[in-house]
């Protein structure tokens, strides 16, 4: 086209732009005559960008029409609410007329799509939740008319920004979710830049409040499901109503109760059937010591303080037998905030904020309905780790099936896992097992020191990790050949954390020192003392190698208890000030009936006060392993003579 067709479509355009404006205040005067009709004498207007807004009414005094009055009452609210929505559309055109064919092509694909709206919105003009469709007509228009040079920003998913061809590498654009989906910030979009090298696989990059990192390493750029339908907030109008003036049924200093009243209403939620759930949103980082309560309905599943926002969101989920929420029914959503005495003023805090509150039509077990993902993106679980001597581990034991099996499963419980014992000539059991493990969830990496050992019977110890998770860096056998102090030298691995939320987790380097300690009895024979009180010298010398590690574990099966230690809490290496060990020695490490902590955990560095959890993995009692059997033997002990130890750590 040449720039007189241009100029004709821009002017046809601008027309249609003032006939929508024209529409909307026909709409306008049609909707005060309306409220009029209902009770609302004095509705009035606030004219202002983006669009007009409803202000205050004042309704009938009749007593005996407060419940309906105050249903009206919140569904103009929630007309006001979606009306402001409007505010944060940011969502852009990104057309540059250039005289091109394909861009004014899509300038009367826009133009089209608007009509057909604005078509659609005439029809519907009589019901006012409707002036929502006028105003993004309007948007829409304004946009066509006035910002012929933004981009478009349609692009959702890891490959957005290869679905708008005029967009290139480092070329910055709004990244919208996907339809039915809003930014867990709730803005409307997020500013990013298109990442394109060499043609291949495009990806967006983005920065900001809300967190940074690349749109095909992070879900969905932190999309979450829309709500069925915004309820309103605590000191909303109709629930001032509802409260007699009060945000809350009752208050005082630690405690209030809300009380609020929520209609699944038909024209804007959907039944629910298998569940459901609502959204708390505090407009402000919630205190500690304030706890969230909730009654016979609903129970609190997630909490998440968010730093970026500064808002606190909380999931309510309905709890098993509260499954059905049909349309144009009503319930009363009752929670609770508390705090100790002398803490938080409750009644203080429920007076000077607004708490908002989103329904949900299923069941979500975080704050990010739909996005797990993102949930244990800026809230990770713990890490998890393991230390378990397997007892005689090779192809023998692998070829056990349920007894390979139930290893398999214990193991795939852990981040990081390291089993010592590993007895394989062929050195094919332990790579097997870790096939096994993989071919249930395909996450893990794994390394093998040497076969190490004084006489005949060599033996290894291995390492499993995450690759999501970590990365390693180094790994090898100390050196004992100038000291003799170990039969078999303790084994070391380097791991480095490289998740996509790295930046969550306080360890970030880790050193694993693992060893199968020579247990020899007697009261007088100091063997077994030895070499544990040498692990700290293989410590020091871990810390020579890699200066920069703040955080390593000693591990393994030490053979530190009964009949091989007789004074444990004597040891050079459990008297050092600098490391904690987290298995305590009236723990029971063994399956047999011996009680003895052989099996440790011990920590040195900044991981010491990061620990989540610890303790002795009792799998006989988890997975009931005396009802699993191999050729009529019940499995425990076929699995081996210990239990792992594991810890949690951020």
């Amino acid at each position: 086209m040449h720039c007189e067709a241009q100029g004709i479509l821009l002017q046809t355009l601008i027309h249609d732009y003032f006939e929508i404006v024209g529409k909307i205040d026909d709409t306008k005067s049609r909707l005060k005559n309306k409220m009029t009709e209902i009770g609302f004498e004095n509705a009035s207007y606030v004219d202002g960008p983006p669009s007009p807004r409803i202000v205050r009414f004042v309704a009938p005094d009749c007593a005996e029409e407060l419940e309906e009055q105050n249903e009206t009452i919140k569904a103009i609210e929630d007309i006001e609410d979606k009306i402001d929505e409007v505010n944060f559309l940011h969502n852009v055109i990104n057309l540059t007329v250039h005289g091109q064919g394909e861009t004014l092509d899509r300038i009367e694909q826009y133009a089209e799509e608007g009509a057909s709206q604005l078509e659609k919105g005439v029809k519907k003009t009589a019901k006012a939740a409707r002036q929502k469709k006028y105003c993004r007509i309007l948007k829409i228009a304004l946009f066509i008319v006035l910002a012929p040079l933004l981009n478009i920003a349609h692009a959702t998913g890891h490959n957005g920004c290869a679905q708008s061809t005029i967009i290139g590498h480092n070329q910055e654009c709004n990244v919208k979710c996907a339809s039915g989906y809003e930014l867990n910030s709730q803005d409307w979009a997020l500013p990013a830049k298109c990442k394109v090298l060499d043609g291949v696989d495009p990806y967006w990059t983005f920065s900001g409040k809300y967190g940074s990192g690349e749109s095909n390493k992070v879900a969905e750029f932190g999309c979450c499901l829309k709500h069925s339908l915004k309820v309103g907030h605590t000191l909303k109008a109709w629930n001032l109503n509802r409260n007699f003036g009060t945000p809350y049924a009752e208050a005082d200093a630690n405690f209030a109760l809300f009380n609020m009243f929520v209609k699944n209403n038909s024209k804007w939620s959907t039944a629910a059937t298998n569940g459901y759930s609502f959204l708390l949103v505090f407009p402000n980082i919630l205190p500690a010591d304030v706890t969230v309560k909730t009654f016979a309905r609903l129970e609190v599943t997630d909490v998440y303080r968010d730093p970026r926002s500064a808002k606190t969101l909380v999931r309510l989920n309905s709890k098993p037998g509260f499954e059905s929420f049909p349309l144009d029914s009503k319930i009363a959503l009752m929670f609770a905030l508390e705090s100790a005495p002398g803490g938080t003023n409750i009644k203080d805090y429920a007076d000077n904020n607004a708490i908002s509150v989103k329904f949900y039509h299923e069941r979500h077990p975080c704050f990010c309905a739909g996005n797990t993902d993102l949930c244990s993106y800026l809230v990770p679980p713990p890490t998890k780790f393991a230390s378990f001597n397997i007892q005689v581990f090779g192809t023998t034991k692998y070829g056990k099936t349920e007894v390979k099996d139930q290893i398999v499963q214990i193991l795939n419980r852990y981040d990081i896992a390291t089993t010592q014992e590993i007895r394989d000539s062929s050195e094919t059991a332990f790579p097997s097992l870790v096939g096994d493990i993989n071919a249930v969830n395909d996450i893990y990496d794994w390394w093998t020191g040497a076969r190490q050992g004084t006489t005949s019977s060599k033996e290894q110890v291995g390492f499993i990790w995450d690759r999501n998770d970590f990365s390693k860096v180094d790994g090898y056998d100390f050196d004992d050949s100038s000291t003799l102090w170990f039969e078999r030298p303790p084994t070391v691995l380097v791991l480095e954390r490289v998740s996509v939320n790295y930046e969550q987790f306080q360890t970030q380097k880790l050193g694993i020192i693992s060893g199968h300690l020579k247990p020899v009895t007697g009261v007088s024979d100091m063997v077994t003392e030895d070499e544990i009180n040498h692990l700290q010298d293989v410590y020091n010398d871990l810390l020579v190698k890699h200066p920069d590690i703040n955080d390593v574990l000693i591990v393994g099966d030490f053979n530190a208890d009964c009949n091989y230690v007789a004074n444990p809490e004597s040891l050079t290496l459990y008297t050092e000030p600098s490391n904690d060990w987290l298995i305590p020695f009236e723990a029971d490490t063994t399956v047999s009936p011996t009680d003895c902590a052989y099996d440790h955990i011990v920590l040195y560095g900044n991981i010491r006060n990061n620990v989540v959890s610890s303790g002795v993995f009792d799998y006989q009692t988890y997975y009931d392993t005396d009802q699993i059997f191999y050729n009529g033997d019940p499995i425990t002990d076929l699995i081996s003579d210990h239990f792992p130890v594991e810890f949690e750590f951020f």
